[in-house]
């Protein structure tokens, strides 16, 4: 029996098709899969890039908090250096005198009063000089309250009291520091 010569050719041909879609299928196949190792590997490059910059944000904010204590202390050093002021006479009420926390620093004062009642706090400090209440808050601002710094010196700033379901819930300063004794 012969087989025509066409009919081999085309049977040859549609093998070889056969075999090279096969071959294209898996080249996509191998192409994604090695496009896929690339982006894990990019991932990986970018969280050691994000790695870093976290060590560079955390060594800035270093230097940032050396540097502010480096100011701070300037400030009381030429604080330090300029003539006293003369006291108050006895007849007129300090009301500074009145918020006086010199035991505290700000941080423990802060940990101090946070969950407080008002009738709590106005025994602890005094009547605040200001009351408002705000989206549901209450806040309470005291005005020239001094906070210790160190053994011998004081800051003297306005913070403000916010209270949330009738307790104090954190401290804020709301004004500049003034440096003294």
């Amino acid at each position: 029996m012969r087989v025509p010569f066409m009919a081999i050719g085309l049977s040859v041909v549609c093998c070889g098709f056969l075999l090279l879609s096969g071959c294209s299928y898996q080249n996509k196949i191998s192409a994604l899969q090695e496009s896929q190792n690339n982006l894990q590997n990019e991932i990986q490059a970018v969280r050691k890039q994000i790695k870093a910059m976290e060590e560079i944000i955390l060594a800035l904010n270093k230097k940032i908090e050396e540097i502010r204590l480096m100011r701070t202390a300037e400030l009381v050093e030429r604080q330090d250096a300029l003539p006293k002021a003369k006291a108050a006479p006895e007849s007129e009420p300090n009301t500074a005198e009145q918020k006086t926390v010199n035991n505290y620093t700000r941080a423990e004062f802060s940990a101090k009063v946070v969950g407080m009642t008002p009738p709590q706090l106005v025994r602890f400090i005094s009547e605040p000089d200001k009351q408002t209440v705000k989206e549901g808050a209450e806040y309470w601002t005291y005005n020239a309250v001094l906070f210790k710094i160190s053994e011998t010196n004081r800051e003297s700033v306005d913070i403000q009291i916010v209270f949330e379901n009738k307790r104090v819930d954190r401290m804020i300063v709301t004004g500049d520091i003034k440096y003294g004794k």
